[in-house]
């Protein structure tokens, strides 16, 4: 997710490594194009407060302790608001 209104609370910047698939340039070359989307996103939706996650937590509930470990402090964070 990139370009939205919000917090952004987890998530990724990246750069063009391979600009243009030259493939002379495919190594870092320094500074360049550089982006940044979010994993976990709070934003206000009218008068209340979504939180979005690119994550596949649900399938991953009971499997992976980092899904459960996430989606109770995601739970925990709104009601705490």
């Amino acid at each position: 997710m990139s370009k939205i209104e919000g917090n952004y609370i987890a998530g990724m910047i990246g750069y063009d490594h391979f600009p243009n698939n030259d493939i002379m340039v495919r190594h870092y070359n320094g500074p360049g194009e550089v982006w940044w989307a979010a994993d976990i996103l709070e934003t206000r939706i009218g008068k209340g407060l979504l939180i979005l996650s690119t994550y596949d937590l649900i399938k991953n509930l009971n499997l992976d302790p980092v899904a459960d470990t996430i989606v109770v402090n995601m739970i925990s964070y709104i009601n705490s608001q």
